[in-house]
């Protein structure tokens, strides 16, 4: 890939979304072998809000369930929640996502989601750029929640929800030696567990290598439904993560992981627990999860809640 300027270009404005449905988007993105930097979705909420009350946490981004990006070939991208690539961002760049915060009140609200495919922690950016003259097509779909992810009583309120999207990209194909190392970059959140389940299982296999994982604790949720509930420090303690072979964090106190979440985002995200294992910059420090046997997040408990993995890595390609 040569280093020259990015271009970033627009690839649809203020399509209008229906609540609690799913929609893809599937001819949309130019296959024409740039490699990619970022996709940003630009999510605005029309709202008119009658006699609704009670803006929810993050309500803007609890609103879209899930984005799913996959590739011609099969390969999933991302799979998560806006708020889990909100909490991945605001750890990776040390700063929150650009928001205008949804409150029970007349008004546009914005919330900004990207996917990045270029990581700030590799010192070679181009090994997880997104090579699109691999593929014949890029598929995105995205799934709402209903007025109720929004306020807490509903009652007359009217929101219109619109997605953007946008993508940041060279303004030039790759050079066969600059191509990506050999795979995609993955952001998924996991199946949230009870805190009493004193274990959450990681997948392992041969194709997929960890960059890290953050942890999200709340207390009151509603179960089954990841990032719900009060944002709870007190969730867990006592953490231990590895598998059959080796241990990465053995019994370690809440304030390690509230002590690097400091530092990666420059703010205290309460109920957020991360461990990151790219230090140096170079792809070969990536968790090889194959052949290792069962991988597993353990703690001690402190009190009922739920806790919401997401992970983040890298996947080989599913062909050469």
């Amino acid at each position: 890939m040569t280093r020259i300027a990015p271009e970033t270009i627009s690839i649809f404005q203020n399509d209008q979304l229906s609540h609690s449905s799913s929609k893809v988007y599937s001819s949309v993105f130019p296959m024409t072998k740039e490699s990619w930097y970022k996709l940003r979705l630009i999510l605005k909420l029309v709202t008119t809000i009658g006699t609704g009350t009670g803006a929810k946490f993050l309500a803007e981004y609890q609103y879209l369930k899930n984005i799913i990006l996959r590739t011609s070939d099969g390969e999933i991208i991302c799979s998560t929640p806006a708020i889990g690539l909100y909490y991945f961002n605001f750890l990776m760049y040390g700063a929150g996502p650009n928001r205008t915060a949804f409150a029970a009140a007349d008004g546009n609200y914005y919330a900004i989601v990207d996917i990045p495919f270029t990581l700030p922690f590799l010192a070679r950016l181009e090994d997880t750029c997104l090579d699109s003259g691999r593929y014949s097509s890029i598929e995105l779909e995205v799934q709402t929640g209903a007025l109720t992810d929004l306020l807490t009583t509903v009652g007359t309120a009217s929101v219109v929800p619109y997605l953007s999207a946008f993508i940041e990209r060279s303004k030039s194909g790759y050079y066969d030696s600059g191509k990506p190392f050999g795979g995609y970059p993955v952001f998924k959140t996991l199946a949230p567990v009870s805190n009493t389940q004193g274990y959450i299982p990681f997948e392992s296999s041969q194709d997929l290598v960890y960059f890290g994982f953050f942890i999200h604790g709340a207390d009151s949720p509603t179960l089954g439904l990841a990032y719900s509930g009060n944002p709870s420090d007190a969730i867990i303690d006592g953490i231990t993560f590895g598998d059959s072979m080796i241990k990465f964090i053995s019994n370690a106190g809440l304030y390690w992981f509230k002590e690097l979440r400091n530092k990666m985002a420059n703010s205290d995200l309460t109920g957020i627990l991360p461990y990151h294992f790219i230090n140096q910059g170079s792809i070969f420090e990536a968790y090889r999860s194959g052949n290792v046997g069962e991988i597993r997040f353990e703690w001690l408990s402190s009190i009922s809640g739920q806790l919401t993995p997401f992970v983040y890595g890298f996947r080989k390609f599913k062909r050469s």
